[in-house]
């Protein structure tokens, strides 16, 4: 081969290694920009796990940390009874509170219940029913600043048929 051939031929051979280098540079370049953003990706992931590791023991200490020991103390803080006996100490609860202990010194305001203007007659004759008894509804306890007061609630009770009217058509 000429000496002309052999040099062009060696300078496509630099052109194509060349070419090559820059190519792997550039891959390499590419490389290692996604390799930073994924480094940082970690990062964030890692910190996002050490917030919610954080959330997480912060919940278990409301769940089971002190306050709940709190209830528990408040329970047994109860008053007790003690009773001597021949070779022990007997301790009882004392007994609960009932609804008249609580309200029985409370005034009482009863409430009537008005009944629906269609319930207050016969629905076979269409005359005005009387009122037979009262039914006790709900009790309620109010309490507004500095007053007490137990609310009774009162239902009025009218019976379904009127029996003066069933023995007039009996006769």
């Amino acid at each position: 081969m000429d000496p002309k051939g052999q040099d062009i031929l060696f300078n496509s051979e630099i052109r194509q290694k060349d070419l090559m280098i820059q190519m792997l540079s550039e891959r390499l370049d590419e490389k290692d920009g996604t390799i930073t953003e994924l480094k940082e990706t970690i990062n964030d992931l890692k910190e996002t796990i050490a917030g919610l590791r954080e959330t997480l023991d912060e919940f278990q200490r409301k769940l089971f940390g002190t306050g709940s020991e709190k209830t528990k103390q408040a329970k047994e803080t109860e008053e007790t009874v003690t009773t001597i006996v021949k070779s022990h100490k007997r301790t009882t609860r004392k007994a609960k509170a009932t609804r008249e202990d609580q309200y029985g010194n409370l005034p009482i305001h009863k409430e009537v219940i008005p009944l629906p203007e269609e319930d207050k007659y016969c629905p076979y004759c269409n005359s005005k029913m009387e009122y037979v008894t009262e039914t006790f509804v709900r009790e309620e306890l109010r309490i507004t600043p500095a007053k007490y007061v137990a609310m009774e609630k009162i239902g009025l009770a009218m019976p379904y048929y009127r029996q003066e009217f069933l023995m007039n058509q009996l006769g």
